[in-house]
């Protein structure tokens, strides 16, 4: 198995790497341009680990090293950002080699921040949309929304809505399913709304 860690802090036009051995020392430092750089990952012994901080660009190149026989780590930057040495000295270097150490720590956690940002904005649209539609055509989940927002301050209705929204996304892709607004309702722990049994009755 590999020892090695690289570290990458992406940005638009030069990524900077920082190489880790398995004692966590630095071994060499690159800058490289976008197409120097894909052609260094087919160079990287396979199994080395290739750390980044997660976004829409690091999950292109993760895509990328697994092509390869490479192992991505992708990292939420806050996570990152208390191991890089001077908090003051902030440049592309110090990023690169502070992921690289952070990948090394076991219990590290491969977030996505655009992703989150999403699922946020989602959860507005969606909590909009349940605050403005009649109340008999309201669909299930709208009528949950609608009581989160009784009982709820405004942030936390946002935080509970994206919690579902994300539970629902992983049900989806990992069971192949397509989207089933009342799929919840037949869960043996859930109480039916009234409106929803009364639905259900008329059917």
């Amino acid at each position: 198995m590999c020892t090695i860690t690289m570290g990458v802090d992406l940005a638009k036009q030069v990524f900077s790497a920082s190489e880790l051995d398995g004692a966590g020392r630095v071994r060499q430092r690159k800058d490289l341009k976008r197409p120097a750089f894909a052609a260094w990952l087919v160079q990287l012994p396979p199994g080395t680990v290739v750390a980044m901080e997660a976004c829409s660009g690091a999950h292109h190149w993760a895509r990328r090293c697994i092509e390869h026989g490479l192992v991505p780590r992708l990292m939420a930057a806050q996570s990152v950002e208390p191991i890089r040495k001077s908090q003051r000295n902030k440049n592309d270097r110090n990023d690169a080699e502070a992921i690289a150490t952070a990948a090394r720590q076991g219990n590290m956690r491969r977030g996505d921040s655009y992703l989150r940002t999403l699922l946020i904005q989602g959860s507005r649209s969606s909590l909009q949309r349940a605050n403005t539609v009649a109340p008999e055509k309201a669909t299930a989940e709208q009528i949950w929304i609608r009581g989160l927002t009784q009982r709820l301050p405004f942030g936390k209705v946002l935080m509970a809505i994206a919690n579902k929204h994300a539970r629902q996304l992983w049900a989806m892709l990992a069971r192949g399913e397509d989207y089933d607004a009342e799929a919840w309702l037949r869960h043996p722990m859930v109480q039916r709304p009234a409106s929803s049994r009364r639905h259900a009755v008329a059917a």
